[in-house]
């Protein structure tokens, strides 16, 4: 959580620094990751295997079939790391499959995805046939095109369930199956939006900065500058020290508030502030 809350400290400050923030969201150019043979040439995350990286707990919740485990741990170098526990993509994703596929357990679930995410570069002739280019292709070993495939159904289960980064990962993914010049399927974009609110309610500052450059560069939705603006508010409200002087009386004062302004009417203006202070208010409360 620690590494995910550094992450989300320092997109908000490069959109503050930067004045208007662009987050460049492009799952319409990416092809499907489990198509069955392909391959990437393009910069994916470095994914290394490792073995005994320590626990954070229980992820076990109150009303949820006893299951116990670790909370996965993520930690980022050249792209991204998660311990496996000494064992294969496959193995790892049996352990954790029944849990998943009852669909009670988000924790189980994007455990699931996480690790058929890791394989979903790796070419299926090295997945299928065995060859050990490095330990990365070597822990995908006998990973199927529809465990790749099947991914999505699990991150969508995570983001659901409120699993910390799910949202985002869902959001940047795109939808299962597509293609650049494919159209975005109506319902992947609402459940993308709505994952993404959800997650910047409960505080993900990284969430709120990307709803409100959605809102801004209309991504998925129309424009909606109000909008744009109060996501962008309640981003900067969570953290104040990044506002002129750290005061959050200064918020009207920010220069990237004054650019998402411009257009809106006074009473707009002063009506999303409100509705980003409330939603920062709330969280807090909450959390």
């Amino acid at each position: 959580m620690k590494a995910y809350r550094i992450r989300a400290f320092i997109v908000a400050a490069v959109a503050v620094v930067a004045g208007v923030a662009v987050v460049r969201w492009d799952p319409l150019s990416s092809t499907e990751d489990a198509k069955a043979g392909s391959s990437s040439g393009s910069a994916r995350p470095s994914w290394t295997l490792f073995s005994g990286i320590g626990s954070t707990g229980s992820a076990q919740r109150p009303g949820k079939p006893a299951f116990e485990f670790t909370v996965p741990t993520v930690r980022e170098y050249d792209g991204g790391s998660f311990d496996l526990e000494n064992l294969t993509v496959v193995k790892y994703v049996e352990k954790y499959r029944t849990a998943a596929v009852t669909g009670q357990n988000p924790d189980a679930a994007y455990r699931v995805y996480m690790a058929e995410r890791m394989c979903s570069h790796i070419p299926e002739t090295q997945r299928r046939q065995g060859e050990v280019v490095d330990e990365e292709a070597d822990a995908c070993v006998g990973v199927t095109p529809a465990m790749i495939y099947e991914r999505h159904q699990f991150l969508r289960q995570a983001a659901q369930g409120g699993i910390a980064g799910a949202a985002m990962d869902f959001y940047r993914d795109g939808p299962a199956g597509h293609e650049a010049g494919d159209p975005i399927p109506a319902d992947w974009a609402a459940d993308a939006i709505g994952f993404l609110r959800a997650s910047g309610e409960h505080g993900d500052t990284y969430a709120l900065h990307t709803l409100s450059s959605v809102y801004q560069q209309a991504q998925l939705v129309p424009p909606d500058p109000r909008k744009a603006l109060t996501y962008k508010a309640a981003m900067l409200v969570l953290h104040p020290y990044l506002l002129p002087g750290g005061s959050p009386a200064a918020l009207e004062d920010t220069p990237i508030i004054k650019t998402l302004s411009a257009g809106l009417s006074p009473q707009e203006v002063a009506a999303a502030l409100q509705e980003g202070r409330t939603i920062a208010a709330q969280c807090c409360e909450k959390h």
